[in-house]
């Protein structure tokens, strides 16, 4: 998931000068034991990295729980052993990793079963830096990814085609993907009258904050060409209205609910050995 100096910086972020309160009161040589566990429902997400980082820190570590298989709520999820000074270094950064990962993955599963069988792909919007993390957790939820960076898909916005004339537009979208060979051409759309001029160019349509019953219109009226493009809805796309987007003619769900949803809580018991 994270390679170790990744890792070793959320340690030193943490803790950049160390641990005062456990220096100060003398207690960092004394062993002791930490223990996750799930206080709800969860698809457990993080766990490898979190004993990894309890292992970078100085103690050894467990996982108990498989990644990306649901678990109840008691179900203990990692164990640590180590002396107090490691197992306090690392707690709350392995926690918290442990938290966030496990909300976007759990998230991510709801939406996905609600879709099913159209699939579900995880936008970008995520804090600025964490975007691997939140990755790592969709997949672990069952989901894919629309666009990781502006360097992975050729997705054509109204913002892009304002700087576009009107008179060299079709040509434009045409040549595009014959500038960037191999790559198909999503075209984002914000009403149905954009979809229906713009579909014989796409190879799929993101249909920007359409509703499930204006989806099912230009999937009706698109399916009386020879040719249609994917349609993808964008925006508003969450697990109360996925089996709706399904049903309306959706051939893949974009959303990006999973990765605004709030971190589950663990379980830390950390205590003395013995």
């Amino acid at each position: 998931m994270l390679d170790d100096a990744t890792l070793l910086a959320l340690l030193d972020e943490d803790a950049p000068y160390g641990d005062l309160s456990t220096e100060a009161l003398g207690i960092g040589q004394d062993p002791g034991h930490l223990v996750f566990g799930a206080r709800t429902d969860m698809v457990p997400c993080g766990l490898q990295g979190a004993c990894r980082v309890l292992e970078l820190s100085g103690a050894s570590a467990r996982c108990d729980a498989p990644e990306g298989t649901p678990v109840r709520a008691g179900t203990q999820l990692l164990q640590a052993e180590g002396n107090a000074g490691a197992l306090h270094r690392a707690w709350k950064v392995a926690q918290y990793l442990v938290e966030h990962l496990s909300g976007i993955a759990t998230a991510t599963r709801a939406l996905c079963r609600a879709a099913d069988p159209v699939p579900v792909a995880c936008t970008r919007r995520g804090f600025p830096g964490t975007r691997r993390l939140a990755a790592y957790a969709v997949r672990t939820g069952g989901g894919t990814l629309h666009r990781t960076g502006l360097s992975d898909t050729l997705l054509v916005t109204p913002e892009h085609r304002g700087f576009l004339p009107a008179s060299s537009l079709t040509r434009r979208l045409l040549a595009a993907p014959r500038v960037q060979p191999g790559k198909k051409l999503v075209i984002a759309v914000n009403n149905e009258a954009e979809a229906l001029r713009l579909a014989d160019q796409a190879d799929m349509l993101q249909l920007i904050h359409f509703s499930p019953d204006d989806l099912g219109r230009v999937r009706q009226r698109l399916d009386e060409r020879p040719r249609r493009p994917l349609l993808a809805p964008a925006g508003g796309v969450s697990v109360e209205l996925a089996a709706a987007y399904r049903d309306a003619g959706a051939d893949l769900l974009i959303s990006s609910q999973p990765l605004l949803t709030p971190p589950l809580a663990i379980k830390a018991v950390l205590q003395p050995a013995g």
